[in-house]
């Protein structure tokens, strides 16, 4: 009868269902006695319709599967837009996360609506492009809607498979068109609560097979780092007198460094670079710092301010100064939970800007994965000897995950804070374009450290150019730590040569620390 009218025969069984209702285990007792197997919930949509906590896992251990639906359009055709579809590309997947909805998993992204051809050319199949181009890669699409709809979609390459909306028989999309070929759950009838007499309604969903559920809950193994208790002074309360560096090393450049015979005017370029490598102090210098940066450390600098300004230096000093067994370089705050180490920062803000050979990454975030590969190694060989009781008979990720952003001294919270911060930064400082204007460098701390900052681990997104998804963030990552430069040089230098699966392990730890923190 499908073939007639999409809904076919209304009264014929069905082997699944799609509701709005919380499935509590009295309905779940319900649906089985009824011979439903699969149900269908939606992942957003309000604190009625969306799954709630534990409802996955109830419907799991119950013996039925699930299949996530996402819909916050309603009928309105204006919603599909290219610029939607990103938005609705991250939200879905966070929220698939959220609930343990695995990897491989398909979530059906619903068009509740009936258009015609020229607005399924012009809004629903830009926004599914948009939303396969900025999907997570470790989840699938799946499109719900007319049978119009789903065949184009899917044709398209945008979906995998199609949840059709056959009930809606009247629809001009289901009149006169096959059921797609790629069709996984076919939808014909609703049942009312008048009609069941049951304390929830639902829709019969036939479901053909051909594409699999969710069988099962996966929550990450990665719990969100805690953060710690931030009770160091604000980095702001250093504005002024970094303000005041700034015009000492104006006056520095113009006295030390120019002459009468080969003048050198000082510009606001040559300020910042001076007040970065004098604020990175002895901890980032040698070599390394030098290969990364372009610069040595210039001490006849350091030399001048402790001599003419002995105060500033001595304020200064403690949170530059090179750390010993009986001396901590002093931390800031950024005024609220962010852990700054102001040397560490100005190192690497000196490496984004200056003229060093490698990738500026290897000054930031790159430099400290690669040093928490080789701490990760180190406990993956060691896990089961004195001294390493923490990670006796875990595995290799687990180990990296306890060991990325964690309980190493070279990459922890504090690092990621001056790596991710340095970015912003130094992308502001660039943007500036006044000559006359050499407190370059204050001012953008001052800009980052007013507001910005509460985006900090955002901006790898930015620095990569990937999607704001976990799987891209995660491909991102592994395909920037193993270019032929880092297997050369970073990955050989900070991390003592890490065995591929190390390398992996370590990169999804860190791409589920920074996402975990937005």
């Amino acid at each position: 009868m499908a073939l007639l009218v999409s809904r076919g025969n209304t009264d014929r069984s069905s082997n699944g269902c799609d509701t709005r209702f919380e499935m509590t285990q009295d309905r779940l007792n319900i649906l089985k006695a009824n011979g439903y197997e699969v149900i269908g919930r939606y992942l957003t949509g309000g604190s009625f319709k969306e799954l709630r906590e534990g409802e996955v896992e109830r419907i799991i251990s119950n013996g039925m599967k699930l299949f996530p639906i996402f819909q916050e359009s309603g009928a309105n055709l204006e919603y599909f837009t290219s610029a939607r579809g990103k938005i609705d590309a991250e939200k879905s997947t966070k929220a698939a996360r959220k609930y343990g909805i695995p990897k491989d998993s398909i979530i059906y992204f619903a068009v509740d609506t009936d258009p015609l051809d020229g607005d399924i050319t012009g809004k629903i199949l830009p926004y599914f492009k948009s939303l396969s181009e900025n999907f997570d890669p470790e989840y699938k699409i799946g499109v719900y809607g007319t049978r119009n709809v789903c065949t184009q979609v899917c044709n398209k390459g945008f979906a995998e498979t199609s949840f059709v909306s056959d009930m809606s028989y009247g629809f001009s999309g289901n009149m006169g068109f096959k059921i797609p070929q790629k069709w996984n759950l076919d939808q014909y009838y609703e049942i009312k609560v008048s009609e069941s007499g049951w304390d929830f309604d639902l829709d019969k969903t036939m479901y053909s097979g051909r594409f699999p559920l969710v069988s099962k809950v996966e929550h990450s193994s990665y719990e969100r780092p805690e953060i710690p208790t931030v009770k160091e002074p604000s980095i702001n309360t250093l504005i002024d007198d970094i303000k005041n560096l700034e015009s000492m090393y104006v006056t520095y450049y113009e006295k030390n460094v120019g002459s009468t015979t080969n003048p050198s005017i000082v510009t606001p370029n040559v300020v910042v670079n001076g007040i970065t490598n004098f604020l990175r102090g002895e901890e980032y210098e040698g070599w390394q710092w030098f290969f990364t940066t372009g610069h040595a450390v210039d001490e006849a600098f350091s030399n001048y301010v402790k001599k003419n300004n002995a105060e500033l230096y001595s304020r200064l000093k403690p949170y530059i100064r090179k750390e010993t067994s009986k001396e901590k370089r002093l931390l800031l705050s950024d005024g609220n939970i962010g852990l700054i180490d102001l040397s560490h920062m100005a190192a690497t803000i000196e490496a984004y800007l200056g003229t060093g050979l490698p990738p500026s990454f290897w000054a930031g975030w790159g430099g400290d994965l690669a040093t928490g590969m080789s701490d990760t190694t180190i406990n993956y060989e060691n896990k089961n000897k004195d001294g390493f009781e923490i990670y006796k008979d875990k595995d290799l990720q687990t180990i990296a995950n306890m060991t990325i952003g964690k309980n190493t001294l070279t990459c922890n919270y504090s690092d990621f804070c001056c790596d991710f911060d340095a970015y912003a930064i130094q992308k502001k400082i660039r943007s500036y374009t006044d000559e006359t204007d050499y407190h370059r460098f204050s001012k953008a701390l001052s800009w980052y450290y007013t507001a910005e900052y509460a985006k900090r681990f955002e901006q790898i997104f930015d620095e990569i150019g990937c999607s704001k998804t976990l799987g891209g963030l995660k491909a991102a990552v592994y395909d920037k730590m193993t270019g032929v430069d880092e297997k050369v040089g970073l990955l050989l230098l900070k991390a003592d040569n890490p065995s591929d699966e190390v390398i992996q392990a370590c990169c999804s730890s860190f791409a589920n620390y920074v996402y975990s923190m937005i």
